[in-house]
């Protein structure tokens, strides 16, 4: 049908990615991450690789595997500096995942500065007693 709008399949992929992981499933969560990933950049959809690159790597995070996990969510952070204009949930979201594999790694300086910055962020974005800044402080706590 020529009406449809095919810009929605990669969302469809990434949602059903995002149900695969919530069920346990992480290579078929990854499977449908990777297909998304590739249609949003056919498509040259700019926000959706950001949120892409942070599920596949909660994905690599959730299995113990923190190399790949941080390397997505970086590729994340570089595509969320490249956004015009940037938009800092996205920075946030990145920074703080970042922080929580440094964290996971026993660097500490590195996991503060990157989960300071996300917390910067976020209280920027939200009220005081918004739930992902309770997030970000969380982490913050575990450092200390």
């Amino acid at each position: 049908d020529p009406t449809i709008d095919l810009k929605i399949f990669p969302r469809c992929y990434q949602a059903l990615g995002k149900v695969s992981f919530e069920n346990g499933f992480y290579q078929l969560s990854l499977e449908y991450l990777y297909r998304s990933l590739d249609l949003a950049e056919q498509f040259h959809l700019e926000d959706i690789p950001i949120y892409l690159f942070n599920n596949i790597g909660e994905v690599f995070h959730q299995q113990g595997f923190l190399l790949k996990a941080f390397h997505s969510f970086h590729r994340a952070l570089q595509l969320a500096r490249q956004m015009s204009p940037i938009n800092a949930e996205y920075l946030a979201w990145s920074y703080n995942n970042i922080g929580m594999v440094y964290q996971q790694w026993n660097n500490s300086d590195y996991a503060l500065f990157y989960l300071e910055e996300a917390l910067r962020l976020k209280s920027s974005l939200h009220p005081e007693k918004h739930p992902s800044l309770g997030n970000t402080n969380q982490n913050l706590g575990n450092i200390y």
